[in-house]
């Protein structure tokens, strides 16, 4: 056994007394699948002790040369109970009571709705699988040193004259405001003006329990907060908080939407027309998960660029590449934009599709265009010709864009659109229908863009960067044009395999710098905190991947074990 930090080897005699050390400490279980016991790493002597999990301080005649510059144990420590995204406001005690059980109730004097039943389903149960986890013997005695938390959380929905849509529609203003209330007499109550935010204070009550020993506690505290595979990360969005999934459904890869007016495109433009494909009640059936948890869903058709997986159900919708000789290729480029067919077709299919989702908005994309097939194609140059706009490629695109925000106006009258930057900076746009996302242009650029985009009366969606950091650029006059970020995942990246642990907990940071008060900024606070959420997910089901490093999640050990034992078997 090698120390890399010390000049020398480490003693036999140096182990042998960290071993018994360990083994005079009652209830060592020597069993690896437990994460229990007293397990010495192949560089660092380490003794892990359980119940109580903690990091052994071995005594100076027990450190070998150069112990001290050895990191112990987890490199952050979490928190107990915090909440994940960071509060508005919270006034926490340290008194605490033990947690039981949990049932959720509908003041009699409030409204009840589907979303809220559902809700009170799911977070009931939720907490008991987190009560069933907290002990690996069922017998566990309480303990009687704590208060008993009152099992009854009555959810109060305050009737409000105003914004009465948002509280029950999911809406861009929708209200997610809430209070809750642990009293010093061990009784709960969370209290919101909307359907939306009971669900946002579920969630918070959810995180505010925490184990200790084997049990489960919860301490006596004021909160009052305010924001600023798809199930599954629906699941994980409702738990970080985050309230819009922006679906990017089809791209040059595929088209997985199967269009009940146009089967083709999925049978021809699909991985696989069977299994890699959304049907209309596939998609109808995230579309009410995503609203029972508080999350709007606003679908993106990329056009006119990354459109090749259209042409396999529709060739005749593409643009046909030239060479150099002025020959047709066998290459497809963009959406044609001159031709009338194109837009018979597009109205069409944009009519099932805003018909199917509920939210106004919806992105057309508008990125990455590739204009040299456009400029090589002799029929396009014609039309730009008798325009008197000859070699104007960029402009071409603006025409189609502004095309089709005018057919889809023409469907649904409150529809709004949202586009990639490239769209803005390649002409005018009707601002009172248009949202810009900047989303490129890492470091100065997005903020000029940003800058530029609101100055001239866009509203604006960040998601170039991980976190939002607009409010030093640009007039405050402009920041109510600011409508919120987002954390993307491209599927070109990632497989199903990776993705729920390739974005969380990293779509956790985002979630807490778009919720959370700007002056929350500690990172090493926030270490601790994500670390519990890391925690907290994991718990849950969810195989989220490591917020910090080096660590480990007290209570779920035997979870985790049985989960690498049967991969074994």
């Amino acid at each position: 056994m090698y120390d890399e930090h010390a000049k020398s080897p480490l003693r036999t005699d140096d182990c042998k007394k960290i071993f018994t050390l360990c083994n005079s400490k009652k209830n060592i279980i020597w069993d690896m699948k437990k994460f229990d016991g007293c397990l010495l790493l192949p560089l660092v002597p380490i003794c892990l002790l359980s119940p109580q999990s903690r990091v052994l301080s071995i005594e100076d005649e027990f450190k070998p040369k150069g112990y001290q510059n050895i990191r112990q144990g987890p490199w952050v420590h979490q928190t107990m109970g915090e909440v994940w995204p960071k509060t508005q406001f919270q006034d926490l005690s340290n008194e605490a009571f033990l947690v039981e059980d949990v049932t959720f109730v509908v003041s009699h004097d409030s409204p009840s709705s589907k979303i809220i039943n559902q809700a009170i389903n799911r977070y009931e149960k939720r907490i008991k699988k987190m009560l069933s986890n907290s002990s690996r013997n069922k017998a566990t005695i309480r303990n009687r040193n704590f208060p008993l938390f009152n099992r009854t959380i009555p959810l109060f929905l305050i009737k409000s004259p105003h914004h009465k849509k948002e509280n029950y529609i999911l809406t861009p203003n929708m209200n997610e405001e809430y209070e809750v209330q642990i009293s010093s007499y061990g009784s709960g109550a969370i209290i919101s003006q909307s359907v939306w935010g009971l669900l946002r204070g579920m969630e918070s009550l959810s995180q505010m329990m925490y184990l200790n020993k084997y049990q489960i506690f919860i301490n006596r505290t004021y909160i009052r907060d305010f924001p600023r595979s798809f199930l599954k990360n629906l699941d994980l969005m409702e738990m970080n908080k985050l309230n819009v999934f922006h679906w990017h459904m089809t791209d040059t890869e595929s088209f997985p939407f199967r269009s009940d007016k146009f089967p083709n495109m999925s049978r021809y433009g699909a991985y696989d027309s069977e299994t890699h494909v959304y049907s209309v009640s596939d998609v109808r059936e995230i579309i009410q998960e995503a609203e029972l948890r508080g999350i709007r869903i606003i679908p993106e058709f990329d056009i006119p660029g990354h459109t090749r997986s259209w042409g396999e159900g529709n060739p005749d919708l593409l643009t046909t590449c030239y060479d150099s000789s002025g020959e047709p290729t066998n290459i497809k480029g963009p959406i044609n934009p001159v031709l009338a067919s194109t837009y018979n077709f597009l109205h069409d299919i944009f009519e099932e599709i805003l018909n199917l989702f509920k939210d106004d908005y919806v992105m057309l994309g508008g990125d990455e265009v590739p204009i040299k097939c456009w400029s090589s194609n002799p029929n396009i140059n014609e039309v730009l010709v008798s325009w008197n706009a000859q070699g104007q490629y960029r402009q071409l695109e603006y025409f189609f864009v502004a095309r089709m925000m005018d057919i889809m106006q023409k469907i649904k009258s409150s529809t709004e659109i949202m586009v990639w930057e490239e769209v803005f900076t390649s002409g005018y746009l009707d601002r009172v229908h248009t949202i810009v996302n900047a989303w490129k242009d890492w470091g100065p650029g997005w903020k000029r863009l940003l800058s530029d985009a609101t100055s001239k009366g866009y509203r604006a969606v960040l998601t170039a960067p991980w976190y939002l950091n607009y409010a030093d650029y640009g007039d405050e006059s402009q920041y109510h044009y600011v409508l919120g970020g987002g954390a993307c995942a491209w599927g070109e990246y990632l497989t199903s395999r990776d993705l729920i642990p390739r974005i969380w907990p990293r779509a956790s940071a985002v979630a807490e710098r778009l919720w959370s008060d700007k002056n929350v900024r500690d990172i090493k606070s926030a270490a601790k905190r994500l670390q519990e959420h890391e925690c907290r997910m994991l718990g849950r089901g969810f195989p989220v991947g490591s917020a910090n490093g080096a660590g480990y999640c007290p209570g779920i050990e035997e979870l985790l074990s049985r989960f690498f034992y049967n991969l074994r078997l």
